[in-house]
């Protein structure tokens, strides 16, 4: 496995992180908002890796979110996959719209 493999499914395994946080309170409370980071999350993650690593912490949302973009950012724009941009812009979004949703 190369080290952009490794930041791709790091990546995605904070974004499957961020998703379990969002539906966390989202059980408690049925927030659409909050159903809907959880499957944007998801959706993200299987795009950026089919095997995303386990991640051994338990974080919230925001900062999940922004583990994910920085593991992203830390492939060089050569590097990584041709659709790298579209990836952390995705992330990008994600981390504005959970900024709006939460309280």
């Amino acid at each position: 496995m190369t080290t952009i493999d490794h930041r791709l499914d790091e990546a995605a395994g904070y974004l499957h992180l961020a998703a379990a946080a969002a539906e966390r309170p989202a059980n408690d409370n049925p927030a659409p908002e909050l159903r809907t980071i959880a499957a944007l999350a998801r959706a993200t993650a299987a795009l950026i890796s089919a095997t995303p690593a386990q991640q051994e912490i338990e974080a919230g949302i925001a900062s999940s979110l922004s583990a994910a973009l920085d593991a992203l950012e830390s492939i060089g724009p050569g590097d990584g996959p041709a659709d790298l941009p579209l990836l952390e812009w995705h992330v990008h979004d994600l981390c504005r719209v959970a900024g709006q949703a939460q309280p």
